[in-house]
């Protein structure tokens, strides 16, 4: 990394993300396993707030603002989305409030046109999703990432005003990605072309401007069943993004900092 950001980089997790896998001193890792530690120890001011593992987009969205806001009060910041993480930081800065605060979005295995995995799990684990439901256990987050409902849910978001938007898709080499996502891998290949293992890449880059794809499938993306010779990869493709989100901040750190003087000043910019 050349330099780190400036500004507070919060990233955000997709479904069945949390702080940290575990029980008490026993744990597994974080949502970004390894990857806050390593960006963190280069500078960067990174920051992943827990939301609901399950919940829908706008709850989720409502819970990371809150979070933000606590933690950082009106600094401006830096999103990056993993998988649903992404629809959460698209969400955000379609409020008026908050995209004159945010600089960049970086979308990572977001699946902005859905994915016909989530298709087949709303159609097949339906009384799973009733019988959950019926407990109390929300998955309107599963059913948001089907191609219908993700159409529906974005058709009337706003685009951002200021914010650079970009889009990472996962291109994986077959035989070098997690074993376990190897079926759905070739099932997707045979569909609708390539994908992470999990999101097509036509839909990871189906919003913002498509930066060049990673190698890595949708849980390596996050440094999940990463093997020890792929580990540094994935820290480097996370390294050369913060290069590219501190590269914008000199042309956009004198516009912030006069909006931050009017409203230090109370006066509306």
């Amino acid at each position: 990394m050349k330099r780190p950001p400036i500004y507070p980089v919060v990233m955000c997790h997709g479904l069945f993300g949390t702080e940290r896998y575990g029980a008490g001193p026993i744990h597994a890792g974080d949502y970004y396993r390894g990857i806050l530690k390593a960006v963190r120890e280069a500078g960067v001011e990174a920051y992943a707030p827990r939301v609901h593992p399950l919940a829908g987009v706008y709850r989720r969205t409502w819970k990371l603002a809150d979070r933000i806001r606590q933690k950082y009060g009106d600094s401006p910041i830096h999103l990056i989305g993993h998988s649903m993480g992404g629809l959460d930081a698209r969400l955000l800065v379609t409020d008026p409030a908050w995209s004159k605060r945010i600089l960049s979005i970086t979308t990572i295995g977001t699946p902005h046109l859905g994915t016909p995995l989530a298709d087949i799990a709303a159609r097949r684990l339906s009384l799973l999703y009733i019988g959950l439901e019926k407990f109390g256990v929300t998955v309107d987050g599963l059913l948001q990432v089907t191609r219908k409902h993700t159409a529906k849910l974005t058709a009337d978001w706003s685009e951002p005003g200021r914010a650079e938007c970009w889009s990472i898709a996962g291109d994986p080499d077959h035989a070098n990605m997690f074993f376990g996502l190897r079926p759905t891998h070739s099932l997707l290949k045979s569909w609708e072309g390539p994908s992470d293992g999990l999101v097509p890449k036509e839909s990871a880059e189906g919003w913002g401007v498509p930066l060049p794809a990673w190698p890595h499938d949708h849980f390596r993306q996050i440094n999940w069943m990463t093997p020890p010779w792929v580990h540094p990869h994935v820290i480097r493709s996370y390294m050369e993004l913060m290069d590219r989100i501190a590269s914008i901040e000199e042309e956009r750190r004198p516009k912030v900092l006069i909006q931050n003087t009017f409203a230090l000043s109370g006066v509306n910019s």
